[in-house]
Parts: structure tokens; sequence; C-alpha cells
């Protein structure tokens, strides 16, 4: 029975990928734990199949299309960066982000004690973690780039207590939406709300594991909306 781990947790935050934080879009700033920029990534070759995932990206995510990950259109459409108003399903961790730093010890107390090894996990954890490790097994060739985003409400579950959805959005945007070095972007907004944009372009076209690295990369992202 998968758990938490086999969810792929143990490789998330590893890789050597570029965050750029924003408040609303405006003053960019970079991690201070990553140095990692995209003139070190080595060339890839594209194809017409990168073609087609990039298109794919980039278009409204529906469940009739790409991957058939488990998943509900409205949940999909709440949490779309193509959809400018924001269900609010409930508060946000804190109603005000900016309690720097106490906010993000608040927020790490909170998430380690959910991801304590030894809680067991609910029936609705343990349904979201077996489609999770479904989909992570998938193979080269089997993969579309609409499954993480598909995957995020499971992903909320079993990492962050389902605080995110309804409260952030996410979804696939063009590089040129995006600083030169980054390949992920979480804009803060209002009330704790918070948009994470990904690099397209760089993680179908230049990315040594594209479909490890997407599900880092978001996971990431997903770390620093619930700051």
């Amino acid at each position: 029975m998968p758990n938490r781990f086999d969810c792929g947790i143990k490789g998330f935050g590893r890789g050597k990928n570029r965050h750029n934080y924003s408040d609303d879009g405006d003053t960019l700033g970079h991690d201070p734990y990553r140095s990692w920029s995209r003139s070190n990534a080595p060339e890839a070759e594209v194809t017409s199949k990168d073609e087609w995932l990039y298109e794919l990206a980039l278009a409204p995510i529906s469940i009739h299309t790409g991957y058939p990950y488990p998943c509900r259109q409205e949940d999909l459409d709440s949490y779309s960066i193509k959809k400018k108003k924001i269900t609010h399903f409930g508060d946000f961790l804190r109603d005000i982000v900016f309690c720097w730093p106490s906010n993000i010890d608040d927020a790490v107390r909170e998430i380690e004690a959910y991801l304590d090894p030894k809680r067991p996990p609910s029936a609705k954890e343990q349904s979201a973690m077996d489609r999770l490790y479904k989909a992570l097994c998938l193979e080269d060739g089997e993969w579309t780039p609409d499954v993480p985003i598909k995957a995020f409400r499971d992903l909320d579950t079993v990492f962050f207590q389902g605080r995110l959805c309804g409260n952030v959005k996410v979804g696939w945007v063009s590089g040129k939406e995006l600083p030169s070095d980054a390949i992920g972007t979480t804009v803060y907004r209002f009330n704790g709300h918070s948009k994470i944009k990904l690099d397209a372009d760089y993680h179908i076209f230049e990315s040594w594991d594209p479909w490890k690295q997407m599900w880092q990369t978001l996971l990431h992202e997903m770390v620093v909306s619930n700051l």
C-alpha cells in the first residue's frame, strides 16, 4: 500500500530548479536555497511529440483530454490560472501571509505533524496516495503534462491537509511569462491567496527528466504557497 514517501516526497525539492517569488507580479526575488540557472541545462532535441505535449500543457485542462487521471472538472476549473475568479473554500493557513518569520514556523510545525509517518492516513488520504502512486509510475510515452495539474487536489490532500485548493491557482505558462532564470514561480495575492506558474518551455523542451522535474517543481511551489 503506497504511503507519502512512495508518492515521491523523498526526491522532491532536491532538483536543481530555480524559483522566483513575487508579490502579485511586481517585486521579484530569488530563492536563497537555489542557485541553478537555465544556462547550465544541456540542450535537448525537440520532437513532434514534445510540440504536442507543449500544446497540451498550455491548453485549458480538461478531464476529456490528456491522461485520464481521476479528478473532477469543477476542481480543475476552480484552480485554473486561466480563470480569474478564486473560489474561496475557507481560511488559508493565515489570513495575512506576511507575518514573517513566525508564520513560516507555524506552517512548518503544522505540516511536520501532518506528515508524521507514525500518523495513520485517513481513508481519503490513502485513496489520494493510491492515485498518485499509479500516476508516478507512468512510463515515458504514457504521461502528459496535465497529470500533475489534475493531481493537484490529491497532492494537497496528501501533503498539505487540503489547505491549498480554493486558495491557490496552478497551471502551465509559456517561459516568456517568467523571468529568464525561473522554471516556476509563486505569485502572492490577497488574503493568503497565490498563483503557481510552471514553465512549460523548460520542463518539456529542456529538462533532463521532464516527468520527474515537473512534479518536483510543482511540489516546491506548493510548499512556498503554504508558507
